[in-house]
């Protein structure tokens, strides 16, 4: 159901089916449960309220109607205080591009309350964190961290902090990176600046990432999550329809910038799950490669399998999954390893040491993810007798 309610073949030919799905009866507390969870509800309510109304208990109608308009409510107060945001970095000289939220809802959706999403992503280059830090708590945000030295040090993989507003409603997502130092294979960020684009929201300008930037993020950030939620499909094939009209992606060029980047699999991968799922149309020059690389298109239908629960998801995904999709094997390891060995900020919280011994945190990392995996695996305590 939420293959037709997010796909992009015939309107016509995908109600006809939805009718036949709902009348040979849905468990309809199970589908917008999963709905939701994957960031498919707006979809769905829109869908079935245009396709399929008469055809639906009232009851889940109204419940549907009741998520999707707090939703919209929600989006439309975030993208709000996204546009105040970034117009106070921008009075203090402090450059700014909105990443994902209502800015890719526009984009692939035309609409802000097409997507699910909880808070607010910014990128700012990282000479400005401090100062825009700054400003955020001076506006009541609280950071995640309270010591700015271990985050913004290039000792740790760190790329992003996160500010709570004091409503504890609104976030803000303050990046410097688009990905952390482990997993670089997004866009470069002189590129990204020089390519941003101004795009109208709620009647002002915001700058964001170019149209290929965009869906090469989205590809490489999907990926780096092990494709493990079904709206990233969804955002790439509504991307896809755009493109189709607007004409603002250079295919050669992106192809050749991926390739560059290490990141040229993800992108086709990308694609063929977009295709294989929701009927998107590929771009010759992406056909062809997937034409030469039969090990990505055979990796696409493992993801689609399993995004669609016709298998099971693999231990490891969360490592595995971008490991076969990074180009090179040079690369691929060095991925590995620094994913396995570089500390993190997160071995910084686990044990706070002073600067002077940080080279303890290759240490310590290994130490921390081994007590995981223990604790990850270890039974259950069994229930004492009597």
């Amino acid at each position: 159901m939420l293959r037709l309610c997010a796909g992009l073949g015939s309107a016509e030919n995908r109600a006809a089916r939805a009718c036949q799905l709902i009348e040979s009866g849905i468990d309809w507390n199970l589908l917008i449960l999963i709905a939701t969870q994957t960031g498919m509800m707006p979809l769905l309510y829109t869908f079935v309220t245009a396709h399929c109304g008469s055809l639906v208990p009232h009851p889940v109608i109204e419940d549907l109607r009741v998520r999707y308009a707090m939703n919209a409510l929600r989006n439309l107060a975030l993208a709000r205080e996204l546009v105040r945001v970034c117009a106070l970095f921008e009075e203090n000289d402090i450059g700014v591009l909105a990443l994902k939220g209502p800015i890719l809802a526009l984009h692939a959706y035309g609409d802000i309350a097409m997507r699910q999403f909880s808070d607010i992503d910014l990128l700012v280059r990282r000479p400005d964190v401090a100062r825009a830090a700054a400003l955020l708590a001076a506006e009541n945000y609280q950071p995640r961290l309270d010591a700015p030295q271990a985050l913004l040090s290039d000792f740790f993989q760190s790329s992003e902090d996160i500010f709570s507003g004091r409503d504890g409603v609104a976030y803000v997502d303050l990046h410097w990176r688009l990905t952390p130092r482990y997993f670089p294979f997004a866009p470069s960020l002189d590129s990204v600046w020089r390519r941003a684009v101004s795009v109208d929201l709620e009647g002002h300008h915001v700058r964001a990432l170019g149209a290929a930037d965009q869906l090469l993020f989205i590809c490489v950030h999907a990926s780096k999550h092990a494709w493990s939620s079904f709206d990233s499909v969804a955002e790439v094939a509504h991307l896809l329809k755009r493109q189709e009209t607007s004409g603002e992606i250079q295919w050669p060029e992106l192809l050749d910038q991926a390739r560059a980047d290490g990141s040229r699999r993800m992108l086709i991968v990308a694609i063929a799950l977009a295709r294989d799922i929701l009927d998107a149309a590929v771009p010759p020059a992406i056909a062809a490669e997937l034409a030469a690389d039969r090990t990505s298109s055979a990796l696409a239908v493992r993801l689609g399998n399993r995004l669609l629960g016709s298998a099971k998801a693999q231990s490891g995904g969360g490592w595995m999954v971008p490991l076969r999709t990074i180009d090179g094997r040079g690369r691929r390891i060095a991925y590995a390893a620094d994913r396995a060995l570089a500390p993190t900020v997160d071995d910084w919280e686990f044990i706070r040491l002073p600067r002077t011994l940080f080279p303890l945190y290759y240490l310590i990392r290994p130490l921390r993810l081994a007590f995981r995996c223990v604790a990850a695996v270890r039974p259950p305590a069994r229930a004492e007798q009597g």
